[in-house]
């Protein structure tokens, strides 16, 4: 997008083309384009994709799949994926509000805040929590530059206020902190036998090693 340095104008009365502002190309045609409008024209690629997550976050519930009885073997839900997505829709819906689509910008936040309800749609841990937390900040800089700069408009405003008005970002925390993995490890340990707790903890299960339990300064040899 570099302009070409020091442009030659035709003499007067020469043979090269007019320079008749009727003859000129549209100002579309010649200038470059701004880095919004090369975001907008990279993301139409996904379009289809888009339109998809669009459609899956209008449905009124979500959950990730899988059975929790044990937690260790629980599926673990593609935080790297759920990131990636959300940092994707985040710079979608800062290009729409560049370009004067505060609409679709807002649909991209309304995606980023159904990812953010999946993540706790079945169990609330600490890291479930922490990647929530990170999706959370990613929509408000978006809301923030948009304010900012008074991109959004009203009904995309109060949109977004109902939105985050029901979230609860610290409560979820303290929440996963006594309800996630730790209760998942007072449960494998009240459930299972000696040996079956040295397979889960260790490689070799014939050697005596300790387990330091905190919180309740439980220190045991399995």
């Amino acid at each position: 997008f570099t302009p070409k340095a020091n442009p030659t104008l035709p003499d007067a009365g020469s043979s090269a083309e007019s320079t008749h502002p009727d003859d000129r190309p549209p100002a579309s045609e010649t200038r470059a384009a701004t880095p919004a409008e090369e975001l907008g024209r990279w993301f139409k690629q996904y379009d289809a994709e888009f339109k998809e997550l669009k459609k899956a976050c209008q449905r009124p519930h979500a959950r990730l799949e899988g059975g929790f009885a044990e937690p260790f073997s629980a599926n673990i839900p593609n935080f790297i994926n759920f990131r990636t997505l959300a940092q994707a829709l985040a710079t979608r819906a800062k290009a729409n509000l560049v370009l004067g689509h505060p609409d679709d910008a807002f649909g991209d936040l309304a995606a980023i805040r159904r990812l953010m309800d999946v993540l706790h749609s079945s169990q609330y841990t600490l890291v479930a929590s922490m990647i929530r937390v990170a999706l959370a900040g990613l929509y408000l800089e978006v809301v923030a530059e948009g304010l900012e700069e008074n991109l959004w408009q009203e009904p995309q405003w109060k949109a977004i206020q109902e939105q985050l008005q029901s979230l609860r970002l610290l409560a979820d925390v303290v929440e996963s902190l006594r309800g996630g993995e730790r209760a998942a490890v007072i449960r494998i340990f009240e459930r299972n036998p000696r040996k079956k707790l040295a397979e889960i903890f260790d490689s070799n299960p014939n050697r005596q090693r300790p387990v330091w339990l905190t919180g309740n300064g439980l220190y045991i040899y399995l």
